[in-house]
């Protein structure tokens, strides 16, 4: 009787035994079951997620991709306009108050022409104030040379005639000059925001803004520009690189430029002697270096006096264009003399002011004696190489011109 209830509390003990494993591999076996479940879900939720930042980020780099080759087509499309296209381009070369507005307005009366009135502006002011050139392309040059000048202008104005303005350096780029006498350039200079001659510009913004000039300037037939700051020596450059270029070198009697420049604010008396050493120097080493070059291309530049041009308007200017293969029609002929010989108008720095060879030698009435002989000591070689008179104080008031006119293969 005794072996009984031991052998009914091994059955009971084996029982519970059993259901404990059972209970236990049930447990384990829930619970693997519920971690790979979550793991799974975790690992889909994981995968969905990792797809669309794959599918976001391939869609941004396609974006930006497409905005790169956009730009690229685009300045691919413009660089091959500006190697295929065949167009006139002029250089009018000349000195502060020699007739260089009245003759650049005169060369680009004719249509489809952009123009450029002292592009050089900008670049040589702040190469007064530093030494280092930033470009639109963000590098930087340092300059420090006469010959680093020259090839730096030389450089500069082969970019303005290409329409490579992606090439030029931030102080043309957004110069305040760049619409004076050429108001067809505002909208670009609009872009580039609020006008003051100390604006600060950002590489950035003429990045956004020179779309407008450079495609103003593709669409164009002829390309001229109109400077007082570009020395002979850099035209060499531009005559080798640039086939259909074409130079007018415009000069005027020192005696008058002195006497202009004095009556603008320009000039001081008191440092007459030292500006006319100085400019003479500079003119006399420009018509050396001109002599040579037409030596080489002949058919492609001329001398202009600006007297010559005063005296006969209408016969110079059609002298000029056809040196320049311009169509010179009845209305170019009309707003030519309405500039030159209309109403008489007291301003300096305007080029309709009538009675153009009245103004030419206005200087004649004004000049002092002791100026005179100033000018004569440092200038009379310059007179005898571009065809003016050397006379006396007393002759030069008998007379009503000074320049000579002559045969000169070299002279419109």
């Amino acid at each position: 009787m005794a072996s009984k209830p031991i052998y009914i509390s091994l059955i009971v003990i084996f029982l519970c035994t059993a259901m404990s494993v059972y209970l236990y591999q049930d447990i384990q076996f829930k619970t693997r079951h519920s971690i790979t479940t979550g793991v799974k879900e975790i690992g889909q939720r994981t995968k969905k997620k990792m797809t669309k930042d794959i599918q976001f980020q391939t869609q941004e780099s396609l974006t930006k991709v497409r905005k790169i080759k956009t730009a690229t087509e685009q300045r691919t499309k413009r660089t091959s306009a500006k190697v295929s296209r065949a167009v006139r381009m002029t250089l009018l070369l000349a000195y502060a108050r020699t007739g260089s507005t009245l003759t650049g307005e005169i060369l680009t009366l004719q249509s489809k022409n952009f123009y450029l009135f002292e592009p050089l502006h900008g670049l040589i002011k702040s190469l007064q104030n530093q030494t280092e050139v930033t470009f639109l392309n963000g590098s930087t040059r340092a300059i420090s040379t006469v010959n680093e000048i020259n090839d730096l202008i030389s450089k500069t104005l082969y970019n303005w005639f290409t329409c490579n303005f992606e090439e030029l350096d931030m102080a043309s780029l957004t110069d305040f000059f760049l619409d004076v006498f050429t108001p067809e350039h505002e909208t670009y200079v609009t872009c580039l925001g609020p006008r003051n001659k100390t604006r600060d510009i950002s590489i950035e913004t003429v990045q956004r803004c020179v779309g407008i000039l450079q495609d103003r300037c593709l669409s164009m037939t002829s390309v001229t520009i109109k400077t007082i700051r570009t020395p002979m020596k850099s035209v060499e450059y531009l005559l080798q690189t640039i086939r259909h270029l074409k130079v007018i070198y415009l000069v005027r009697d020192p005696r008058g430029m002195f006497l202009s420049r004095a009556r603008v604010g320009m000039l001081r008396w008191n440092e007459l002697e030292e500006k006319s050493k100085m400019i003479c120097e500079q003119i006399d080493n420009d018509i050396e270096e001109f002599n040579k070059l037409y030596t080489k291309y002949p058919s492609r530049l001329k001398r202009l006096a600006y007297e010559n041009l005063c005296r006969n308007p209408i016969f110079v200017a059609g002298k000029m264009y056809q040196f320049l293969r311009l169509p010179y029609m009845e209305i170019v002929k009309y707003q030519i003399r309405n500039i030159t010989t209309g109403p008489i108008l007291k301003c300096s720095f305007c080029t309709k002011r009538g009675d153009a060879l009245g103004n030419a030698y206005k200087w004649k009435k004004d000049i002092k004696e002791d100026r005179l002989k100033v000018i004569d000591k440092y200038c009379s070689n310059v007179y005898q190489k571009l065809a003016y008179r050397y006379l006396s104080y007393q002759q030069l008031k008998k007379v009503k011109e000074t320049w000579q006119a002559h045969v000169d293969l070299m002279q419109v």
